[in-house]
């Protein structure tokens, strides 16, 4: 039961995280282009956002993580 939640919210969050990453890049890719930037250049910094945005997220909900395996250290040790 639990390696198959947690192969589902890997699952889940590999799709998701995909597709964040490909919507920005994709929306930021045409305003780049059409300012009359070269295609390159537009797909480079359209990926470096995407890729700002996805390690934004990971430390977001690392640092949620690591809140939450503190609290959960810290009542597993008043019960002791």
């Amino acid at each position: 039961m639990g390696s198959g939640l947690q192969g589902a919210a890997r699952e889940l969050g590999a799709a998701l995280g995909i597709a964040v990453v490909g919507t920005v890049l994709s929306v930021r890719f045409a305003s780049g282009t059409g300012r009359g930037t070269a295609v390159a250049t537009a797909f480079t910094d359209a990926t470096a956002l995407g890729y700002r945005i996805a390690a934004g997220v990971v430390l977001v909900v690392g640092a949620a993580v690591v809140a939450g395996l503190r609290t959960g250290a810290r009542a597993d040790h008043s019960r002791a």
